[in-house]
């Protein structure tokens, strides 16, 4: 990995992070944290790199997933109260 693409992922992560503080009953897809959460950041033109972000914080449980009837992913921070009844 290229030290930009680093780095992006790593403002993705702290923006991503800094969202939850501020609003921590948020919960989206994919699509919803490019959107909503990170609507300033310039993260539009790279959803691979969403996907592959949101991804490493579940797996570093950063964050919670839970699949919806549509197939699509809900992500929610792990302080979330609501994370159980996703």
């Amino acid at each position: 990995m290229d030290s930009d693409h680093d780095g992006r992922r790593k403002k993705l992560k702290a923006a991503i992070l800094a969202h939850l503080r501020l609003s921590p009953l948020a919960a989206d897809t994919a699509e919803g944290v490019v959107e909503c959460w990170l609507s300033e950041g310039g993260f539009k033109a790279a959803p691979q790199l969403i996907d592959q972000v949101l991804s490493e914080m579940v797996e570093q449980r950063l964050l919670v997933a839970h699949t919806l009837p549509d197939g699509k992913t809900l992500y929610a921070g792990v302080m979330n109260p609501l994370k159980d009844s996703l």
